[in-house]
Formats: structure tokens, sequence, C-alpha cells
């Protein structure tokens, strides 16, 4: 007992030492976001510094705690393993936060079915992030909606699939010009780029190419512009315009920024020895030809690809000196690095297959599931409809039983004025069988009949008038109980509950008002103290939404208990209302 002062003068102490710190926190995680924008790895060191600390704090702060640090990752480039926890964050702020935090989270939880290679799950991810940006809103981060298309766009590359390419990559630089970030735009030339390279339109590709060319050097970014001109060296080649396919290798070759320092081009990167070969045996210097094609045939473990590339060039550059055997040679080995190359794209399309279906597949799922909700949304108001009626109809029973009451109150009044004439009427009689005994034989028994058919008529008069009185009685005696008042005044307030010593009160009112009542009700079946509960307030006529605080029992939830309790004691089906009648009728 002496550590309750403690307590009540420390408790206030701890709930403001809790607001405060999660308002520290929350304060730390606006310092991470502003970091990740501006330092990625300051940002994602922070965020690692609070992970001790984000454990223990509220729900909303742990979600935003892992939804910067799955930003944090991803603006930094390190693999999101897992899905699992970025469900969870977006299943959070589906329901919390602003349109710009729902559609953050899923995007995350795109980025992290990305890094796990489920690129048909990541791409509906984006689709839903897209769909949660409110663009209406002056505050709609553009430039993250920019970035997800952009995001989304690669995938659609992956998927070979060039129209949702092309108006992917729109969506994007739309965006991203909206946002003022210069980096998206230029990137968004490229995918329509290559999209128009997939929809095997060169001019389009070259066109585009070049704007992203010289939006990089707007920005004074060499390399970016030499690597987007890299890009349509082959498209130039093949057109045979020399002139600028020679432009666009000398820019490639001096500004990209990808040749090692002994001139070689760096790993990764030596298909571009095949384009130079090409442009060569063009401009016909076949000696330079061969030389690219020949250190493109020598890299170590070339790719299949390569391998094809570099053999087709030799056969096309012996084919032009006219050395047959030659050509015979890498004609055959050419061919059947065709058939291999053949069944790398047919499992590379099978592939793209598989993932589109996939793709395909989960979208209608989810689409199945949104109509799922939809008509589950309908079902609930329509439910919520049918209760409302019918709590509307339980009001109006139940105020038309009051009024009932009330008329059989008045009705007993009137009985009573009755009841007193019918007993000085059986007063009367009695008095007349004194008189009997002075009559002859024959008359005493006469009158004597005639009496005793005349007191029993009064005596069943007598039972017929004092029974609605006696009902009355008892319905105002149980009504107006002190008890019961408190319950009124309990649910009115809506402040504290009853206590249990309240509910035997109550109860050990009725079982002495109304006998019958409970053998009535616990005749064969046991009830639970919350259905006896139940039963005892609808007999006091107290209202539904009294009840349900009186029990802690929802509306809905109340109205399924009365309807169960009605097959449970009387074996027969019903509803509420059926219940309330059966109840109402116990005395």
């Amino acid at each position: 007992m002496r550590c309750l002062p403690l307590f009540a003068m420390l408790f206030p102490l701890l709930m403001v030492s809790c607001s405060r710190g999660g308002k520290e926190l929350a304060a730390k995680l606006h310092l991470a976001d502003s970091l990740i924008e501006a330092e990625p790895d300051s940002g994602a060191a922070l965020l690692m510094s609070l992970e001790e600390e984000a454990a223990d704090a509220s729900r909303a702060n742990r979600y935003r705690y892992q939804l910067l640090l799955a930003k944090a990752m991803n603006k930094t480039y390190r693999p999101i393993t897992t899905d699992s926890v970025m469900r969870e964050v977006a299943d959070y702020y589906d329901d919390h936060g602003s349109a710009n935090d729902r559609m953050e989270a899923h995007y995350l939880l795109g980025c992290a079915y990305r890094d796990m290679g489920d690129l048909p799950q990541a791409l509906l991810q984006y689709e839903e992030a897209v769909a949660k940006a409110d663009t209406a809103s002056e505050d709609c981060d553009f430039k993250t909606l920019g970035r997800i298309y952009g995001q989304a766009a690669g995938i659609l590359w992956e998927f070979n699939q060039p129209i949702d390419l092309l108006e992917y990559a729109r969506q994007s630089q739309r965006f991203a010009r909206k946002a003022k970030d210069t980096a998206m735009i230029i990137s968004a030339y490229e995918d329509m780029a290559d999209a128009y390279n997939m929809l095997n339109k060169p001019d389009s590709q070259i066109i585009l190419s070049q704007m992203a060319a010289q939006k990089y050097l707007d920005y004074g970014d060499k390399e970016g512009a030499a690597m987007a001109l890299g890009s349509v060296i082959d498209k130039y080649v093949a057109r045979k315009d020399w002139t600028k396919a020679k432009r666009s290798m000398d820019t490639y070759d001096r500004e990209s920024g990808v040749f090692l320092p002994n001139g070689d081009i760096e790993p990764g990167r030596e298909i571009y020895y095949f384009q130079k070969g090409q442009y060569y045996m063009g401009v016909s210097r076949l000696d330079s030809a061969s030389y690219y094609f020949r250190k493109l045939q020598a890299k170590p473990n070339p790719s299949l690809n390569e391998r094809l590339a570099a053999t087709q060039g030799l056969y096309n550059l012996y084919q032009e000196i006219g050395d047959k055997d030659s050509a015979l040679k890498y004609c055959e080995q050419a061919a059947i690095l065709v058939d291999s190359t053949l069944g790398l794209h047919m499992a590379r399309g099978t592939a793209r297959v598989n993932a589109l279906y996939k793709y395909n597949k989960t979208k209608e799922e989810a689409k199945q599931k949104e109509q799922e909700n939809t008509r589950m949304y309908y079902l609930l108001i329509l439910s919520v409809s049918s209760l409302l009626l019918s709590v509307s109809i339980f009001v109006l029973i139940y105020n038309h039983n009051k009024e009932k009451l009330r008329e059989e109150q008045m009705r007993s009044s009137h009985n009573q004025g009755l009841l007193a004439q019918a007993r000085e009427s059986l007063a009367q009689a009695e008095e007349d069988m004194r008189i009997l005994q002075a009559k002859t034989e024959e008359e005493k028994m006469r009158f004597k009949r005639q009496k005793e058919k005349q007191i029993t008529l009064l005596q069943k008069k007598i039972q017929q008038l004092n029974k609605p009185k006696e009902l009355a009685d008892v319905e105002n005696k149980v009504c107006d109980a002190s008890i019961t008042e408190k319950f009124h005044r309990l649910a009115r307030k809506a402040k504290e509950l009853p206590t249990q010593q309240d509910w035997h009160e109550l109860s050990e009112m009725i079982d002495q008002e109304m006998p019958s009542f409970r053998t009535t009700l616990e005749q064969g079946v046991v009830l639970y103290a919350e259905e006896f509960h139940i039963c005892l307030l609808i007999r006091l006529h107290f209202r539904p939404s009294e009840i349900c605080y009186l029990t802690s029992v929802s509306k809905s939830n109340l109205a399924n208990k009365r309807s169960r309790m009605m097959k449970k004691i009387t074996g027969k089906e019903g509803t509420a209302s059926d219940f309330d009648h059966f109840l109402l009728g116990i005395y």
C-alpha cells in the first residue's frame, strides 16, 4: 500500500518520458530520411544505429524505421533479401500515413521482389505503388513516382514488351519533368530508345539516343553522352552512314570511360569489337576489321553470342577477301553456333513467357481478390443495413409492448374497482347463505344451489380480475426496483460496468419476484453467465444499446446470441425478436 503514492507520482513522469522518447525517435527518423536523399550511406549508418531503439518503439515508429531502412538499402544498392518485413510495412501503410507513404511502401516491396529475382511480383508491386499515388495533390512525390515507372520499364525490357516499355518510359519522363529530376528524364529517353530498338524502328531509336546524349552534355556528363551515342553505332553501320558511325565511335572511345589504360575495353563490353569490325569492313579497311574480330574471338570465356558474332564477322571478312576455304570453315562454325544460339534464345523466350504468365496470373488473382473485397464491402453494407432495420423494428415492437403494458396497468386500475364491487357481492352472498338456515329445506336447497353457483361465478371473476393486477404489480415492482434503476444509470452514464455484486443482486431480485423465470430458462440446459445476464436485461425492458454496454457485447453479436438462445432454450428456430417476446411472457 505504501508503494501506491509513489507509483501515482511516477506514472505521469513515465508517460511523459515514453511520449518524449517517441518524439525523439520520430525526429531522428526524419533526419535519417533527409540524409538518405542527400548522403545515402550516412542515412543508412544512422538508421543502423537506431535499430535497438526502433525495436521497442511504437508501431508507427517501428514501421517508419523499416520503411526508411529499405529505402536506404535501395539507395545504397544493397539487396533487400526478404519480402516478409516489407509486406507488413505495405499492409500497415495501406491503412495509415499519406498517399506518398503508401506509394513508397509498395515501391520498396517491389524492390525486395526485384532483388529476390521475382520480377513478375516486382512489376505488380510497382503497378500497385503508382496506383496509390495521389497525382492531384500538390504534395505528391513526383520524383519517386517517376523512378517507379523507370524501374517498371526496366522489367518490361527484361520481358521484351516494347509497347508497355514505351508507355512506362513516357510516364516516367512525364513525372520526372514535374519533379525536375534530370537523371530520370535522360534515363527515360534511353528507355524509349530501347523500346524502339525492340520495335525495329532505328530512326526513332537514333533520335532519342541523340536527345539523351545532348541532355547529358547540357549537364556536363560527357561519359553519359558517349554511352548514349555508343548504343546506336550498330544502327549507323547497318545504314552505311560511315561518317556518323565513326564520329560516334570516336566519342565513345574517347569519353565513355569504359576503356582500360592499355586500350582494351573493360570486361563484359567486348561485343563492341564486333561493331568496330563491322564498321571497318564497311569502309574496306579489312586488316582493322580482322584485328577487332580476332580480338573478340580471343576473349577468355566468351559468351555464346560473342562467339557467334566473332565467327560471323570472320566469315563475312573471308567472303569479302575471297578466301573460300576460310569462309567455309567459319560458315560451318557459325551454323553450329546459330543452332546453339537458337536454343539459348528459346530457353530465354520460355523463361520470359513463364514470367509473363506468372505476372498475368498473379495480376488476375489480385483483380479477383479486389472484386471479392468489393463484393464483401457491399455485403457488409447490406448486413449493416439489415441490422439497422432489425433494430428499428425491435424498437418499434419494444415501444408497442411498452404501450400495451401501460394500457394493461390502466385496465388493472379499472379492474380494482370491479374487484371491490365483486367482493361486496361476495359478502352479500355469504350473508344470504346465513339466512338460508331459516328457510324451509326445499327453499334452503334451491337457495343454496343458487348461491353456490353465484359464489363460484364471483370467485372466478375475482381470480380473473386478480391475475392482471398481480402481473402488473410484479412488472412494476421489478422494473422500478432500485437495482434495476442502478443498471439504467450505469448504462446511461457509460463510465463504469456493473460489478459481480450488482449482477448477483439483480438475479436475486428476479428470483424473488419471478421464481419461474430462472427455472424456465434453465430447464434442461445450462446458460453461461453472460447469456443469463442478457436474458435478465431483456426481461427488464432494457434497450439493446444498454444491454450491449452493460454486457460488453457488440450489437451484431447480441442479435446472434439472442437467436441462438431461442433455439437453445425453446428448441425452436426463431429471430432475436421472437426470443424477446418469449422472455417478456415469463413471470
